[in-house]
């Protein structure tokens, strides 16, 4: 049984690219280290400096020393924003280690969606594009109540919003 969910997640992250990228902490614009990214050190005041995500543990103890919820990784505003933070999934906390990415609100853009796919251990990845001109503060802590709130949360690539065929 394990042999075959390791096989499955090999396969989810290796058919989302970016998944691939998170699960190697590379970033998917540059392919350079994301702790290592340009602009990031001016955020280590509110960031930390942290080392890739292991497990729920290593988030928990960064989150206690931050004094936060969620960790933001890139400079806001901006048109995307990696966070890390806690929530539910599957019925037990894990953490999410989380692209949020400004689609923009204009006609015809790109339709909103969830990526997800398992990482190291109690880590799961996600990717998520939302209807907004940029990713600020505010938008970013929205989206991450939206990930907890959110119960019918699971592994793969879902389309949703006003912009679904099915809303046609």
């Amino acid at each position: 049984m394990h042999d075959a969910a390791v096989a499955n997640k090999k396969e989810t992250t290796a058919t989302i690219p970016f998944l691939a990228d998170l699960a190697s902490n590379r970033d998917r614009r540059g392919g350079g280290r994301l702790d290592s990214a340009p602009g990031l050190a001016q955020n280590r005041a509110v960031t930390g400096d942290l080392p890739p995500l292991e497990d729920s543990d290593d988030l928990r103890r960064a989150l206690a020393a931050a004094g936060t919820d969620h960790l933001v990784l890139t400079p806001l505003p901006a048109a995307s924003a990696r966070v890390r933070f806690l929530g539910p999934f599957g019925g037990r906390e894990v953490a999410w280690d989380a692209e949020f990415i400004a689609l923009g609100t204009g006609p015809g853009g790109p339709w909103p969606f969830i990526e997800i796919a398992p990482g190291r251990g109690d880590v799961y990845l996600l990717r998520a594009g939302l209807a907004l001109e940029r990713m600020d503060v505010p938008a970013v802590t929205k989206a991450v109540i939206m990930v907890r709130n959110y119960r019918r949360l699971r592994v793969g690539r879902h389309v949703f919003g006003a912009h679904h065929p099915r809303d046609a």
